[in-house]
């Protein structure tokens, strides 16, 4: 029988033998549904992940979000989600040190995630932009 996610619209075919008819089509799908159908308690979570995971007090996360004023450390932008919060902001950090560097969005932390965290790599994508604009 094929179902249809109540978040995604994506059709799947029903995987539990349980009895229940499930709602979404992944973990993924149901766990974002939850965060947009809870921004608060979404962002209480992540505040806590952010303080425990990379040793920061409370004050230390809230003084690099006043000094950031809430937006990303790389464009600038604010995060969608919880207006007046970090709810979407990741912390950026040396994986060689551990050492915190700031608070980027999801984009801006992927994108020099995927560029292995080196300036010389950044440097010449930016230039390969510039280039063959």
């Amino acid at each position: 029988m094929m179902l249809c996610c109540r978040r995604c619209g994506v059709q799947f075919r029903r995987r539990h033998k349980t009895g229940q008819i499930p709602k979404y089509c992944s973990r993924r799908c149901a766990l974002k549904n939850w965060a947009e159908k809870n921004p608060k308690r979404r962002a209480e979570l992540n505040r806590k992940h952010n303080t425990s995971k990379y040793g920061l007090t409370v004050d230390e996360l809230d003084c690099l979000i006043d000094e950031q004023g809430g937006k990303c450390a790389i464009c600038r932008q604010p995060p969608p989600g919880v207006s007046g919060t970090a709810a979407t902001l990741h912390v950026d950090h040396c994986h060689a040190t551990g050492r915190v560097r700031a608070l980027l969005c999801s984009k801006c932390n992927t994108a020099i995630g995927l560029m292995s965290d080196s300036p010389s790599l950044l440097r010449s994508a930016a230039q390969y932009l510039e280039d063959h604009l």
